[in-house]
């Protein structure tokens, strides 16, 4: 894979499950390039706060990229093979599975008090390789939920890989994680000033709720409860 960005690999013996967290990742990189230049610059911070905010962000952000391309498969299962399928695969992977966090992203050093703050270039420059490197890790879990619905009914390996070349083939998760993109970054925005968080102009209610948390979590009187709070969002 490219280290510039998320590339779909054309080979024919790649499995379904690859090549549909492939799919994934690479509507959120279209999405993150295509829109994350235009994000509205922030009002100036200190510097030190607007790194390890601008750190946050990103990890939320790579977590959210996560669940999309995760839990859609999930619910997917759920719908078209039976909610005994779904609450079978959650079972096994909370009791089997450990997956290794990718390593987070190096800060942009450049900040200072007088210099410039390019906070939407910076987040689109330390996210995009983030979200490469949770490429790998979102495939292990595809993998091992294909393993599970297989070892229970192996006649349905078929109908389960035909389901993820469905998920591929539309760009449900790319517009979700485009909307997160969009009201995360005005929860930045707000939590770098103390300030409420503003209605963004697009964005569910649900969406709405779960940056507002975040941005509440993130503001000068709760710090200490950042590492949390990535843990249970992401």
């Amino acid at each position: 894979m490219p280290r510039s960005g998320i590339a779909v690999a054309p080979s024919p013996c790649v499995s379904h499950s690859f090549a549909y967290v492939e799919t994934t990742y690479a509507g959120f990189e279209r999405i993150l390039v295509a829109h994350g230049p235009a994000l509205t610059e922030p009002a100036r911070a200190h510097p030190d706060r607007a790194r390890r905010l601008l750190g946050i962000l990103v990890e939320t952000l790579a977590g959210v990229a996560v669940g999309f391309a995760v839990g859609r498969v999930v619910s997917a299962v759920g719908r078209e093979l039976g909610a005994e399928e779904r609450d079978a695969i959650g079972r096994q992977l909370d009791a089997n599975l450990w997956l290794p966090t990718a390593p987070r992203s190096a800060l942009p050093h450049h900040l200072t008090e007088d210099g410039p703050q390019l906070l939407a270039a910076d987040l689109v420059a330390i996210l995009q390789p983030r979200l490469c490197r949770e490429v790998a890790g979102s495939q292990t879990l595809v993998a091992a939920i294909r393993d599970i619905v297989v070892r229970r009914a192996p006649d349905r390996a078929a109908a389960f890989d035909a389901m993820l070349d469905r998920l591929a083939a539309d760009e449900i998760a790319a517009f979700g994680f485009g909307e997160h993109l969009h009201v995360g970054w005005h929860a930045f925005c707000a939590a770098l000033t103390g300030a409420s968080l503003a209605d963004a102009t697009i964005g569910s209610a649900r969406v709405h709720a779960t940056w507002r948390t975040w941005r509440d979590h993130a503001a000068p009187q709760r710090e200490s409860r950042d590492e949390e709070f990535i843990l249970r969002v992401g």
